[in-house]
């Protein structure tokens, strides 16, 4: 609905080019690096959103595992907002590897939200390409292999430690803040939240958009303030088909970010 108040407000859908909005997150990332589910022209500006992002890039042996590796246990918001045209959120010098949202939205849909724990789990260090080819045949082995009748069961890996750690959601949300660090940090809930809960995270600095229910109108006014992030892209340069792809791979070949390849070259001339 956010979207839907900003093409009130003479938003439009620029990318995808196709003209409808993308809500995949699995295969965007295919040729190294993580592009945006939305990007739109406001009156005012570009705005690119990334839907649960980040997630892992394409790997193929061991170092490059090793150099995707902070993907694999980086948090992920529910949505990332940045003002602009921004194509690509991957930078390898920041931990985690991705650059500093304007906002980062979090949305919560069940009325308990505030009770829920979440666990999460880390290995210690990056695994190996064929470590990591063990952890998919054991959970092929727990999904498919019992149904199958597979008698072959894949040893456990030695060395590795995971680590677990048990957080309620508001504690979270206040993570994801500390963490990425954005603008403004926005937590929309559908169900009415206790107001402890709210005066919490209100102090953390979070804006709590509560009890909006199915009501749409209650989102105009975040949606004219996230509006208010927008920033003009005339001068900005998109490429597209063929040639970005031979961009993308030649600069994971020669393990650079594109816009320092293509400053490079353009510097060359």
């Amino acid at each position: 609905m956010i979207l839907y108040h900003l093409a009130e407000r003479g938003g439009r859908l620029i990318y995808p080019e196709c003209g409808y909005l993308s809500l995949e997150r699995g295969g965007k990332q295919r040729l190294s690096s993580i592009p945006p589910n939305a990007v739109i022209e406001t009156p005012k500006g570009s705005l690119s959103f990334f839907l649960e992002a980040p997630r892992p890039i394409t790997w193929e042996d061991t170092e490059d595992l090793r150099r995707v590796w902070k993907l694999y246990k980086a948090m992920r918001p529910d949505i990332l907002i940045y003002g602009g045209r921004v194509m690509n959120i991957l930078d390898d010098g920041l931990d985690p590897p991705i650059k500093r949202p304007d906002i980062i939205i979090e949305v919560k849909e069940l009325e308990d939200w505030h009770k829920r724990v979440r666990e999460l789990r880390s290995i210690d260090r990056p695994l190996s390409a064929e470590e990591w080819r063990w952890m998919w045949l054991q959970g092929l082995w727990r999904g498919l292999g019992r149904e199958l009748g597979a008698r072959f069961r894949p040893e456990k890996l030695k060395g590795v430690s995971k680590k677990r750690l048990k957080l309620k959601e508001p504690d979270l949300i206040k993570l994801y803040m500390e963490i990425y660090e954005p603008e403004e940090m926005i937590l929309i809930t559908r169900c009415a939240s206790p107001k402890d809960v709210k005066e919490e995270l209100k102090e953390a600095g979070i804006k709590v958009v509560d009890d909006v229910g199915f009501d749409h109108s209650k989102l105009v006014k975040i949606s004219e303030e996230i509006m208010g992030f927008s920033i003009s892209s005339s001068d900005l340069l998109i490429l597209e088909g063929e040639l970005a792809k031979m961009i993308h791979e030649k600069s994971r070949a020669l393990g650079k970010q594109p816009e320092e390849l293509l400053r490079e070259i353009v510097e060359m001339l």
